[in-house]
């Protein structure tokens, strides 16, 4: 699909909008250092550095999950900065390949719930989340009875990476076959893959976790594609600025400029893994491109 010529304030708007997150991430950063100080009396708590990052970030998550448009901006800006909500609705083919999903499902990352709306009408279907942030699972949960998932939603507190993710689908009574011939029926990415240590060996192990003909779902802001595929140089270099600046540090270790298609279409080891590809970049004009689509493994 090619992207819609920008406008200025399209431009504006998305080069600006890591800005916009990394501040936040900055504020909600401070504010858990006075909690724990203030609030809690706990300042050797401090010390521990990843507990307060996690801390921080879940609460930026909480409250920018659905991102309310006039929060701290105004309603004309928040129009154009609406994919500054961290669980906003990613566009189609996203929705779509949510809603038709069937069998076992596995969605990495959940988060607070934003998008488990999608999953509410999907028939003979069982899903696992894998959500290693505890603070949210109470959102999370409150989000799954809302749209009528209890029963067929499962929260697995782990992370995407097999060391955390196997044990937990064992402990689940998943793994009883083994992973030989997969797990799942489809497993959905959404703007996690930029959040995990390493990414080339998560993916492969998610791989291994699907069925034969399985479905893996990809909606993931990427690294700009320039000097390839329509990307521009201004917004590949604000990729490494922000990224200078501190973004993996305060947005939950996520990684702006992380190239997802490339990891995506090594795994496992294979340039031959996958039975069919079909994704694609949008706003590769953009400071966060997004690469929308899916794979299904090979048969």
């Amino acid at each position: 699909m090619a992207d819609v010529a920008p406008t200025i304030t399209d431009l504006a708007a998305s080069w600006l909008r890591p800005a916009h997150l990394l501040a936040l991430g900055v504020y909600y950063f401070l504010w858990s250092i006075l909690d724990t100080i203030f609030v809690e009396r706990s300042p050797l708590a401090l010390v521990d550095i990843q507990k307060l990052r996690n801390k921080s970030f879940s609460r930026l998550w909480l409250d920018y999950g659905l991102f309310a448009p006039g929060a701290l901006i105004s309603w004309e800006i928040a129009d154009k900065l609406a994919d500054v909500g961290l669980g906003a609705d990613l566009p189609e083919p996203i929705p779509s390949l949510l809603q038709s999903v069937s069998g076992m499902v596995l969605d990495i990352g959940p988060g607070s719930g934003t998008q488990v709306h999608n999953f509410k009408n999907c028939k003979d279907t069982t899903v696992y989340g894998a959500e290693p942030e505890i603070a949210l699972h109470g959102t999370l949960h409150r989000n799954i009875e809302k749209d009528g998932l209890g029963g067929k939603y499962h929260i697995l507190t782990c992370g995407a990476e097999k060391e955390s993710l196997v044990p937990a689908c064992a402990k689940e009574g998943l793994l009883q076959q083994g992973i030989g011939s997969g797990v799942f029926d489809y497993i959905v990415c959404l703007r996690v893959l930029c959040g995990v240590t390493n990414a080339q060996d998560t993916v492969d192990g998610l791989y291994r976790l699907l069925k034969p003909g399985g479905v893996l779902i990809i909606g993931e802001h990427v690294k700009n594609p320039w000097p390839h595929r329509g990307g521009w140089f201004i917004p590949r270099a604000l990729q490494k600025v922000y990224m200078l600046l501190g973004w993996s540090f305060y947005i939950g270790g996520c990684t702006l400029d992380r190239d997802t298609e490339q990891i995506l279409l090594r795994a496992p080891g294979s340039s031959e893994a996958w039975e069919k590809v079909d994704l694609d970049t949008q706003n590769a004009w953009g400071s966060m491109p997004r690469l929308l689509g899916y794979l299904v493994k090979k048969r």
